[in-house]
């Protein structure tokens, strides 16, 4: 709400976050000044049953700073996106009782940011000329080098991805741990075809409400979680694999 809020004016002039309640004038403002410390305190109150409240105030002070101050900021913004995605990992990782692994928070490192440089060149080809977009601090001929930031970061992601596969990790955990192998081209189509879909001007949305309304985004989750229960159970050997 808070975010909303700051990016009133900017979300007025972009194409489809005119919609949105705060910024289409269907919610009024003073419900969003209201409930924002409100639906706070209720975080606070729930972090500290779950003994997360460190991760919380972290997580807290990186949004507020974010929303304030470093979204103007080119790059920059991108980077702590990323790590606030990173952030809400750890903290539900801590809560759950299943701390985040060094390969997971690589593996999610490039994603996030290689989905925060989508979202921003998705607002970037929503809007028409080359000038400045405001409250963002880029310019409209940044997209493409923001593109191939973020096509960057998706290779890299899928590299980290097939490096586990291969690693003593992945044969501790897993019995048939080549199984695993079907997830690097799986995680890769998927990136490219979102990355293939913002190119094209289809992606109007978060990237992730995007994914959470694309059919075949529904098809690449489904065959994922086949393949780890697959690799989990040992339902294929590896000799099965190599006759």
């Amino acid at each position: 709400m808070v975010n909303d809020l700051t990016d009133l004016d900017a979300d007025r002039s972009h194409a489809t976050k005119r919609h949105r309640p705060f910024a289409s004038g269907a919610l009024p403002l003073s419900w969003g000044v209201a409930l924002a410390p409100v639906l706070g305190l209720v975080a606070i109150l729930v972090a500290a049953l779950l003994d997360v409240l460190p991760h919380l105030v972290l997580y807290g002070a990186a949004s507020s700073l974010s929303s304030a101050v470093l979204k103007t900021l080119p790059l920059v913004d991108v980077f702590t996106l990323s790590a606030v995605y990173g952030l809400r990992m750890i903290a539900g990782g801590a809560a759950s009782g299943h701390p985040v692994s060094k390969w997971l928070f690589a593996f999610s490192g490039f994603l996030f940011l290689g989905l925060a440089l989508m979202k921003r060149v998705a607002e970037l080809g929503a809007r028409q000329g080359n000038g400045y977009v405001a409250r963002r601090g880029y310019m409209g001929g940044d997209r493409e080098m923001l593109a191939l930031f973020g096509v960057a970061s998706a290779f890299s992601a899928a590299i980290v991805l097939a490096l586990f596969m291969q690693s003593a990790t992945a044969e501790e955990r897993f019995p048939s741990p080549l199984l695993l192998f079907g997830l690097g081209p799986l995680a890769l189509f998927w990136l490219c075809r979102m990355w293939l879909s913002t190119a094209r001007g289809h992606m109007l949305e978060d990237p992730i409400v995007y994914a959470a309304k694309d059919w075949v985004s529904w098809l690449v989750v489904a065959a994922a979680v086949v393949l780890l229960l697959s690799a989990r159970s040992g339902l294929t050997s590896a000799s099965t694999i190599a006759v």
